[in-house]
Order: C-alpha cells, then sequence, then structure tokens
C-alpha cells in the first residue's frame, strides 16, 4: 500500500515478518526503517542496545540510528564489522583446524632451523577466533623467512603484530600464499625493501633523533617510523611504492587463481592511509579458509597415493 509518498513492503524471515519501507522518500521512513533492522540485528546478538558502543576506526562510537541513516562511513563499517563478526568471521576461521595448521608450521620451522620455534604471540586475547588467525599468519610467515634468510641474509623479516601496518608492504600476504603454493607465488618474486643505510636515516629523520645501528639492523624500516621518521627523498618513495605494488599484484593475481577469495586490499589503500584492519581480518579469514581447504586435500592425496604404494607393493612381492 503507499503511505506518504512511499511503499510498504514485506521482508520475511524465519522468525516473522518485518514491515519496511520500499523506496523511502522522506527521513522519518528512513529512520523507521532502520530502527527495525537495528533492532533485528539486537535480537539477534549482533549489535549493541543503541547508545552503546560500538568498535570503529577511529575508535569506539556511540551507535545511533542517525549516523547509519546518513551514511556515517565510521559507524556504518563498525556495524558491519559486528555483523562479520557474528556470523562471517565463525564461519570462514575454523579454530581447531588452524591450531593444527599452526603446530605443523612450527614444525617445519623448527626441522629447518634445528632448534625449537617460538610460540606465536596471544595478539587478540579477547577475540579467540581473530587470535587463532593471528597466530598462524606469524607461523606461516615465520617458515617464510627462514626460507627467505637462508636465500638472502641480508633480507628483513617480516614480523606481524597487528592486522593493519605488518601487512603494509604485502610481504606478509605473499608469504602466506607462498606457503601454500610456491609455484605460484615463490619468495624470489617477492620485493623486499632494503635495509636503510645510517646515512638514509640522517636524511630521513631530518637530524632530529638517532637510531641505533643495531635496532636499525633488526627492525629496517620499521626503526625510521618508530622514531618518527617519514620517506621524503623522491627516488627511495617510487622505488618503495613500486615494490608494494608489485606485492600486492602478486598476491592478488594468486587469490584470483585460487577462487573464492574476494579482492579486497590493494596498493592505494596502503598509500592513501594505511590499510583498515577490519577488512585485512576478512580477507586474511578468507585467505586461510582456502589455503587451508587446499592443505588438507594436499594431505589426504598424499595418503591416498602412499596407500597405492603400497598396495603395488605387496602385489609385486
Amino acid at each position: 500500500m503507499s503511505h506518504f509518498g512511499g511503499f510498504r513492503t514485506l521482508l520475511h524471515n524465519s522468525e516473522g515478518k518485518l514491515q519496511l519501507w520500499l523506496h523511502p522518500v522522506s527521513d522519518q521512513q528512513c529512520m523507521d526503517n532502520m530502527a527495525k533492522v537495528v533492532a533485528k540485528y539486537q535480537l539477534l546478538g549482533a549489535l549493541p542496545a543503541l547508545g552503546q558502543r560500538i568498535a570503529t576506526q577511529s575508535g569506539p562510537v556511540a551507535l545511533r540510528l542517525r549516523d547509519l541513516v546518513e551514511a556515517n562511513r565510521d559507524v556504518t563499517l563498525g556495524v558491519l564489522w559486528s555483523i562479520a563478526l557474528k556470523w562471517q568471521v565463525p564461519h570462514l576461521v575454523n579454530m581447531p583446524q588452524l591450531r593444527l595448521e599452526t603446530r605443523r608450521m612450527l614444525r617445519l620451522v623448527q626441522a629447518r632451523t634445528k632448534r625449537p620455534a617460538n610460540e606465536p604471540l596471544d595478539i587478540y586475547p579477547d577475540q579467540p577466533r581473530i587470535n587463532a588467525l593471528i597466530k598462524w599468519v606469524q607461523a606461516c610467515t615465520t617458515l617464510s623467512n627462514v626460507h627467505q634468510l637462508q636465500q638472502d641474509q641480508a633480507s628483513q623479516a617480516v614480523r606481524v603484530c597487528n592486522f593493519s601496518s605488518s601487512f603494509g608492504d604485502g610481504r606478509a600476504l605473499c608469504y602466506l600464499v607462498s606457503s601454500y603454493l610456491p609455484d605460484w607465488l615463490p619468495l624470489a618474486e617477492v620485493y623486499q625493501p632494503a635495509a636503510p643505510k645510517p646515512e638514509d636515516v640522517a636524511i630521513l629523520l631530518e637530524g632530529d633523533e638517532e637510531v641505533d645501528i643495531d635496532t636499525l639492523r633488526a627492525k629496517g624500516w620499521c626503526a625510521v617510523y618508530e622514531a618518527g621518521g617519514c620517506i621524503d627523498d623522491t627516488g627511495l618513495l617510487k622505488s618503495f611504492r613500486d615494490g608494494v605494488r608489485h606485492n600486492f599484484e602478486l598476491v592478488n593475481a594468486a587469490t584470483a587463481r585460487l577462487g573464492r577469495v574476494p579482492r579486497m586490499l590493494a596498493a592505494d589503500d596502503v598509500f592513501s592511509g594505511g590499510l583498515e584492519e577490519k577488512t585485512v581480518i576478512l580477507f586474511v579469514a578468507h585467505l586461510a579458509q582456502r589455503l587451508l581447504e587446499l592443505s588438507v586435500e594436499d594431505r589426504a592425496a598424499h595418503v591416498i597415493t602412499q596407500a597405492l604404494r603400497r598396495h603395488a607393493w605387496q602385489k609385486k612381492y
């Protein structure tokens, strides 16, 4: 039926009928629709009560219908993240399988280095699925660091301590894919930013701060950033940008070939304010699901092959 210039429709779900305005033309109709949708998500446990805080990129913000109707970017993304955390992340992140895979990666590190591998850190202790996800990332990148350092001792190790800046140059994502599909994304093709020289640091920091040479060797460019420096050398900046763009192109090409991993990240995101943490988490969760499926399939194929060989050997002898 028509009313106030809009149309009212019925959206059906398993728990009954939700009346919403179709093509709302007034502010009140938009607010009415939003109130009903938010109330439904609250009933399902995906959103807090109105007025309570919701996590956003700029920090906790009170959930208000007006912000959603006016398409406030931070609040809208915060709501979408809360919904994803309720349903999508649990669907993508199989915690028992992820923990098994993390332990398998650490055993490979130990076999390669001939010494016990360090346990991944609890970076998100209050969010067990995301914590399990970053531990898996740390294990995979540790294994790739070992391979890379054995090929080039001057290369800088990737250290993953968050789902934002740690992925900024694209190497961590490349290492994840290469850990399972080395033929699709060889480590030799990954751009490795050269460690800054002391004279570069003096220029970058404009003489305001000093970076200890041992810290510089251990942390590379991170030491410069932590001291408050930035890249203002145009040649150096272009080289870095080209390398980062190259790494993200490698990842996106591999995931397009792999399938069922949405294209959510690009180098331009890095250059225009940095990667958004929640977007990185969702992308890595999608990637983990597909790579772990491959791991299970490969191991199953290996078991079948071994059984066939044993059967053939028994028949022959």
